[in-house]
C-alpha cells in the first residue's frame, strides 16, 4: 500500500508559489467550483464535449482515489483548486494520465508541475509508461508532453491524438525538470530584489526604530521606485512621505514588503500581503525558529500561509536586502553602500553588518545583498541562481551556517560557478554520525567533510575567515583568470617579500626564477634582488616600480603578480599605486594585486584603476592561489567525456531489493556484497563463503588452493581484526582446521560464516574505497590509505558521487596513498588507472542505489597491473524515494 502523495509547495514560471497535494474526498465542493469556472473551450478540450457540470458519480470518482491504481493531484492557490492531474493504471506498468488547468493560470506551468509530480509517483508504483488521449487541436496539452523531457510518441486515430510517454529513461526529463525549476527560482527572487514599489510595515515614530531606519535608508540611497511607509496604529511621515495604515491602503500593489512588527503580528501582515497580491516579504522580525520548537512551528506556519498566496519569504530574523543597481538599501544599516560587482548573501545578520560596514569604509562595491536570516524559504541556492543571471554581479560571496538542500546547492552552484566564481565561508566543523560500530567510511565522515565535498564538486571557492572572504572577493572581482600558477613578487622591503614567498608556497603557487635577460634588466633598474621575489630597495620610487612591472609582464614571466609597497617615509604610496596599476603598464592583463601593508583607503582604491588592493601579503597570496585553483577547475570542465561506466544496473537493483525484502535493513552477507560489486565491474579476489563447519571449510580450501586467507563473518563483525577474525598465509589443511577452532572458541555465537580467499602474494598498496548515501548530502565516496592503517593515517578524502574519470583522479591525488601508488625510493609504480576506475565504478553504484547507506572496500589492493577488492562491507536500508524533491521547495 502506498501513502498518498505528500503535500509540497512548488514554483510556477512567473516565480509565484503553488501548493500540490493528493486529491481528497473533502475536495468535492472545490472540484465542483473548479469545473464550473472552466471556460466552455477548456471543458471541451478536457472532456471532448462541452459539459456544464459533472454528475455526482463523476465527481465522486474524480475525488476518491486509492493512491495505488489511481493517483490524483490538485494544485491549490488560496485553498482553491487551479489544476488537476491524475493517472489511472490501466494494465501492469501502464497508466493513463489526464490534466485540467484553470483558465486564469494557464501558461504558468501548472500542468508541467503536475506532470512532473505524477512521474515521481509513477516511479514509486513501477509504472513504466504513461498514455494520454487528447484532441489534436489541444496544443497546450501536446506541448506539455513534448516539452517534458520524456520520450514521447503519438498518433491520430478517429479524431483523437494518442500519446505514449516512456518513464524508464528519465535522464532528459530530470534535466528539463531542473531547468524549469531554475527558471522559476530566478524569477521568484528577481521579483523581490528588483522591485519598483516597496512598502515597509512597522515604521515607528522613533528615529531609532528599525522600521523607520529601513524606510529612511531606502529614501537616502536614492531608490528609483516608490517607497510607502505603513504604520498599523497611527500616522507617521518619513521625509515628506506620509504613512498609510495597511497594505490595502497603498494605491498600487507593492512588489515587496519589508516587515518590522512584533512576532505575534507577523502572520496577520503576511495574510494581508498575500490577499493584496504582493510578490514577497522580507521579514526582519526575530522570534521564530531561532527561539526553539514553538518558534519553528510558527515559522513553518507563516511560510505555508505565504506560499498559499503564491508569495516568497526572505528571513525571518534578518537585516534586510540591498540592490545597488536600483538604489535600494532595505536594511536597517545606515550609510551609503558603494555600488560594484560583488553579490553577498549571509545567514548571519552580524556577518552581514560587518561586511557591509567594511565595504562602506573601504569603497568595495556591492551589487546586491541578501540577509537570509533563518532561511525559512529563500535560501543560498536561490540567491546563487540570481547571481548567475544578474549582469552586474561578477562574483558571489556566501556566509553559510547550513546548505539548505545540499543536492540542489551542488547543481545550482556548479552551473553558476562555470561562469562566475562563488566564494564561501562556512561555519560549523563539528563531527557527526560517528556512532560506535559504523564502517570506516562513516567513522571518518563529518558534516565538514561532506560540506567540503559539496564545495569541491560545485567549484565553490572556500575561505576560512571573514577577512579572507572580503579580500578574496576583491581579487576575484577585479582580476582576469590566470593561465597558470606561476607568480612573481615585487617589493621594496625584504621582510614582507619573504612572508609573501612563504604564503605563495602554502597557497600552491610557484615562485618562478626569472630569466637571465629579465634579471639583467632588473639589475639595471637598481634592484637588490632580481631572481624572484624582486627587491627594489627601500628607496624605490614610482618609476622603478613602473619599469619593473612593465618588463615582467612583457616577458610573460608569470601568470600573476604581487606588488608590495611598504609605507616607508620616502615612499609616495599613492603615486606608486597609480604607477603600477596604470593599464598601459600591463596591457596583457596579467592578474595583479597590490599590497599596501595597511588597510587601503578609499582614495588609494580610486587611484588603483580597479586593481585590487589588499592589506597583507599572506591574504594576497591566498587569494591569488584560490584564483589559480578556480581557473584550473574552469579549464578542466570539458576534459572528461562524462560517459558512465558499463554496469549491470538491473542486477544491482535486484540484489539490494532481495536483501531488503528477505532480511530487512542491515549489512549484506558476503555473497551479496561480492555479487553487487561484480555487477558494477569490480574485480574481487577469488573466494568461497561457507558455514563454519570443518568439512565445508576443508572442501573450500581444496577448491581454492594454498596459500589462503581465512576470515570470520557475522552481521556484528564489522572490524574482524579486533576479534582476531583474520588469519593470513595459511598453507595447509591442518592450519585451516586449527584456525577454524580458534574462530569458534574466540568469536562464539557471532561467527555465522567463514570466508576463504586466495592470498595476493605480489606487491600491492592497500587503498580504502568507501562511500555512503548521506540523508542530506546524497551519495558521497571516500578514498584513502586502506587496511588497518585507515583508522590511523586519516588521509581519506570525500567527493560527491558519481565521479567522472577526471574527478576520480583528482580525489585520489588529494590523498596520501597517491604517493605510494606512484612508487617510492625508485620502486616500480602501481596501477593508478585501475584504482581510478574502481573509484568511478563504486561512485556509480552509490549514485544508482540510494538504499546503500554505507560501503567499504577495505582494502582494495592496487597491484602493478590491476586492482582487486579483498574485503567489502555494505549496509542497506529503507530510504526516501530518490526523486522525491524534484520540482519542490523542500
Amino acid at each position: 500500500m502506498f501513502p498518498p502523495p505528500a503535500e509540497r509547495d512548488s514554483l510556477l514560471q512567473d516565480g509565484s508559489t503553488i501548493r500540490i497535494r493528493s486529491i481528497l474526498p473533502d475536495d468535492v465542493e472545490r472540484h465542483r467550483r473548479f469545473i464550473s469556472r472552466m471556460s466552455e473551450e477548456s471543458k471541451r478540450l478536457r472532456f471532448f464535449v462541452v459539459r456544464t457540470e459533472l454528475s455526482e458519480y463523476e465527481t465522486h470518482y474524480f475525488t476518491h482515489v486509492d493512491s495505488v491504481k489511481r493517483v490524483g493531484l490538485v494544485a491549490l492557490r488560496r485553498d482553491d483548486i487551479v489544476g488537476i492531474g491524475r493517472f489511472d493504471v490501466v494494465r501492469e506498468g501502464v497508466a493513463e494520465v489526464a490534466f485540467a488547468v484553470a483558465d486564469a493560470v494557464q501558461g504558468l506551468g501548472v500542468g508541467s508541475l503536475l506532470l512532473d509530480r505524477l512521474v515521481v509517483e509513477a516511479q514509486k508504483r513501477e509504472v513504466a509508461t504513461f498514455v494520454a488521449h487528447t484532441l489534436p487541436e489541444n496544443e497546450r496539452m501536446l506541448e506539455l508532453f513534448y516539452h517534458s523531457g520524456l520520450h514521447v510518441a503519438s498518433s491520430v486515430d478517429a479524431g483523437e491524438c494518442n500519446v505514449t510517454m516512456d518513464l524508464v529513461d528519465l535522464d532528459e526529463w530530470k534535466v528539463r525538470a531542473e531547468a524549469r525549476d531554475d527558471t522559476s527560482g530566478l524569477r521568484s527572487l528577481a521579483r523581490i530584489l528588483e522591485p519598483s514599489r516597496v512598502a515597509v510595515v512597522g515604521v515607528g515614530r522613533s528615529a531609532s526604530s528599525l522600521g523607520r531606519s529601513v524606510a529612511t535608508n531606502i529614501l537616502a540611497e536614492g531608490f528609483a521606485g516608490v517607497m510607502t511607509p505603513v504604520n498599523l496604529e497611527s500616522p507617521v511621515s518619513v521625509g515628506d512621505i506620509a504613512s498609510v495604515r495597511t497594505v490595502f491602503d497603498i494605491p498600487e500593489v507593492p512588489d515587496v514588503v519589508v516587515v518590522v512588527v512584533p512576532a505575534p503580528a507577523v502572520s496577520d501582515v503576511v495574510d494581508a500581503c498575500g490577499e493584496r497580491g504582493v510578490a514577497g516579504c522580507v521579514i526582519i522580525t526575530a522570534g521564530f525558529a531561532e527561539t526553539g520548537a514553538e518558534g519553528r512551528r510558527l515559522e513553518r506556519e507563516m511560510v505555508s500561509r505565504a506560499h498559499s498566496y503564491g508569495m516568497r519569504i526572505i528571513g525571518p530574523n534578518c537585516i534586510g536586502i540591498v540592490n545597488a543597481e536600483v538604489g535600494m538599501n532595505a536594511t536597517f544599516m545606515p550609510g551609503h553602500i558603494p555600488r560594484g560587482n560583488i553579490g553577498f548573501a549571509s545567514q548571519s545578520g552580524a556577518m552581514g553588518i560587518a561586511l557591509l560596514s567594511r565595504a562602506r569604509e573601504t569603497g568595495i562595491g556591492i551589487s546586491s545583498f541578501v540577509s537570509l536570516g533563518n532561511a525559512s524559504d529563500i535560501s543560498s541556492h536561490d540567491v546563487i541562481r540570481y547571481w548567475g543571471e544578474h549582469h552586474s554581479t561578477r562574483v558571489g560571496l556566501l556566509y553559510l551556517e547550513s546548505l539548505g538542500n545540499p543536492r540542489t546547492f551542488v547543481r545550482v552552484a556548479r552551473h553558476v560557478a562555470e561562469a562566475k566564481p562563488i566564494i564561501a565561508l562556512k561555519s560549523g566543523r563539528s563531527a557527526v554520525g560517528q556512532a560506535a560500530g559504523r564502517s570506516h567510511t562513516a567513522a571518518q565522515a563529518t558534516s565538514d567533510t561532506a560540506v567540503q565535498a559539496v564545495f569541491d564538486r560545485a567549484g565553490v571557492v572556500r575561505v576560512t575567515t571573514l577577512g579572507e572572504l572580503l579580500e578574496t572577493a576583491v581579487v576575484f572581482s577585479a582580476c582576469d583568470l590566470p593561465a597558470g600558477s606561476r607568480v612573481g613578487v615585487v617589493s621594496n622591503a625584504g621582510g614582507p617579500a619573504i612572508l609573501a614567498a612563504d604564503a605563495c608556497a602554502d597557497a600552491g603557487l610557484e615562485l618562478v626564477a626569472f630569466s637571465d635577460d629579465l634579471q639583467q634588466f632588473l639589475r639595471a633598474v637598481g634592484s637588490a634582488g632580481v631572481r624572484n621575489p624582486v627587491d627594489l630597495g627601500a628607496g624605490a620610487l614610482p618609476d622603478a616600480y613602473r619599469a619593473t612591472v612593465r618588463e615582467i609582464c612583457r616577458h610573460d614571466a608569470v601568470d600573476a603578480l604581487m606588488i608590495i609597497i611598504a609605507p616607508l617615509p620616502e615612499v609616495p604610496v599613492r603615486e606608486v599605486v597609480r604607477a603600477v596599476t596604470d593599464p598601459a603598464v600591463n596591457p596583457q592583463r596579467i592578474p595583479l594585486v597590490v599590497v599596501t601593508l595597511a588597510v587601503p583607503t578609499e582614495a588609494e582604491r580610486r587611484d588603483a584603476h580597479e586593481t585590487p588592493l589588499v592589506a597583507y601579503p599572506e591574504n594576497a597570496a591566498y587569494a591569488l592561489g584560490r584564483l589559480a585553483q578556480y581557473a584550473s577547475w574552469r579549464r578542466a570542465l570539458g576534459d572528461d567525456d562524462g560517459v558512465a561506466p558499463q554496469v549491470e544496473f538491473e542486477r544491482g537493483h535486484a540484489i539490494c531489493a532481495s536483501a531488503l525484502s528477505e532480511h530487512g535493513p542491515g549489512w549484506l552477507d558476503s555473497t551479496s556484497c561480492g555479487a553487487l560489486l561484480e555487477a558494477y565491474g569490480l574485480d574481487l579476489v577469488a573466494s568461497r563463503t561457507v558455514s563454519p563447519h570443518a568439512r565445508a571449510v576443508d572442501e573450500a580450501a581444496h577448491a581454492l588452493g594454498f596459500p589462503l586467507a581465512m576470515k570470520a563473518l557475522g552481521r556484528d563483525l564489522l572490524h574482524k581484526t579486533e576479534r582476531h577474525g583474520v588469519v593470513l598465509n595459511l598453507t595447509s589443511v591442518s592450519q585451516v582446521e586449527r584456525t577454524l577452532r580458534q574462530f569458534t572458541e574466540e568469536i562464539g555465537a557471532d561467527l555465522h560464516e567463514v570466508l576463504l580467499q586466495e592470498m595476493v602474494t605480489e606487491p600491492a598498496v592497500e587503498v580504502i574505497v568507501g562511500g555512503m548515501n548521506d540523508p542530506s548530502f546524497g551519495p558521497l565516496i571516500m578514498c584513502g590509505t586502506g587496511g588497518i592503517l585507515s583508522d590511523v593515517v586519516h588521509d581519506a578524502k570525500f567527493a560527491v558521487a558519481p565521479l567522472s574519470t577526471r574527478d576520480a583522479r583528482a580525489l585520489l591525488a588529494s590523498t596520501g596513498v597517491a604517493t605510494l601508488l606512484a612508487g617510492t625510493r625508485g620502486a616500480e609504480a602501481y596501477d593508478t588507472d585501475a584504482v581510478v576506475e574502481a573509484l568511478v565504478r563504486v561512485s556509480q553504484l552509490l549514485a544508482d542505489r540510494p538504499e546503500i547507506l554505507e560501503l567499504d572496500c577495505n582494502p582494495l589492493l592496487a597491484l602493478r597491473d590491476g586492482a582487486v577488492v579483498v574485503d567489502a562491507r555494505i549496509r542497506v536500508g529503507d530510504v526516501a524515494f530518490a526523486l522525491e524533491n524534484v520540482r519542490t521547495l523542500d
